[in-house]
């Protein structure tokens, strides 16, 4: 049995087929309550307004709704629904096969309005905005970004970029230096790395400690703060995970990667980072003499576990008072 909604648009096609000018929303509205008068008006005009995106039959040009045999154009036949949305995907499969970095959302549509003037952008926008679940040749890279997949591996592996000699460990000291002079998150920093906290949870590559200055008026308490750094663009996500790790000892976090990481690796970082509470810090990884190094994402300060917070202070003490 055909629910309301069904007799509603039913009803609303075998009117529109006999009325080539077609009937704008409210005069057709008033023909399905003569054939339906058992029919609650709000239920007409709940089945009616968005009929031309319920059923391939019944468009909607310029307030009115027409049946789709009476709308002609270079579309031929019949200029329906699925003739246009068909050639709308396979324009955009035309275009994003040339287009390496694959295309966004916005552009895709302008590009496929700029082809042909006779296609409404809603109509364009609507066959387009999950085009990836139509067609197995589209993927959507990213929020807003197609792509063909026959440029899928050009970037499925991740690339490693060469640090010109610079070792990943040459760039801890200097971020010591930025956490307290450039962000002031530290009041004393060190450059840690190895494997000094001991166990499977990882050692902080830079561990810094704020105390409040002898002449605060307001005075906090004592605040840890970690730091994973990684020159290798290949290891990102470990190195967020390890970030993710030092939050169980540390007030704030920071993660540090290479600016010239993927556009889509910064950008899920970023995402990730804001979620989580992680700083997140671009740098130069080729030059270890002037990194750069610039904010993404500001850390937030949270409460860690005091018990691991005090186990692993205990065993830097002695280098941050050696850098006092």
């Amino acid at each position: 049995m055909a629910t309301l909604k069904e007799q509603v648009i039913r009803t609303a096609i075998s009117i529109l087929k006999r009325k080539p000018k077609g009937l704008r929303n409210k005069d057709l509205c008033q023909q399905i309550a003569k054939k339906k008068p058992e029919l609650n008006p709000n239920t007409i005009q709940g089945g009616v307004w968005n009929i031309h995106n319920e059923s391939r039959e019944v468009d909607k040009v310029e307030g009115l709704f027409k049946h789709a045999k009476y709308q002609s154009g270079n579309l031929g036949r019949a200029d329906s629904k699925a003739t246009r949305g068909e050639r709308i995907v396979q324009e955009a499969i035309r275009l994003l096969e040339g287009s390496p970095d694959g295309l966004r959302y916005t552009v895709l549509c302008q590009k496929i309005a700029e082809g042909d003037s006779a296609l409404k952008i809603h109509t364009i926008r609507g066959a387009i905005h999950d085009i990836q679940t139509k067609r197995a040749e589209i993927e959507k890279v990213e929020r807003g970004l197609f792509r063909h997949i026959k440029y899928q591996d050009d970037k499925s592996t991740p690339e490693i970029i060469s640090i010109n000699g610079s070792k990943e460990e040459d760039f801890y000291p200097s971020f010591a230096e930025w956490l307290v002079g450039e962000v002031e998150d530290a009041t004393h920093a060190v450059a840690l790395g190895g494997n000094v906290f001991g166990g499977r949870w990882g050692t902080p590559d830079v561990i810094g400690k704020k105390e409040p200055h002898p002449f605060d008026v307001v005075k906090g308490g004592t605040e840890i703060v970690s730091a994973e750094i990684k020159s290798d663009t290949s290891q990102l996500i470990t190195a967020f995970g390890q970030a993710c790790a030092y939050k169980l000892f540390s007030h704030k976090c920071y993660l540090v990667v290479p600016k010239n990481s993927s556009e889509a690796d910064k950008k899920r970082l970023d995402s990730l980072c804001q979620l989580f509470g992680i700083g997140l810090v671009l740098f130069n990884a080729d030059n270890a003499d002037n990194p750069n190094y610039q904010i993404r994402a500001r850390p937030q300060k949270h409460e860690p576990d005091l018990f691991y917070t005090n186990e692993n202070v205990k065993k830097v003490e002695k280098l941050w008072s050696q850098n006092k």
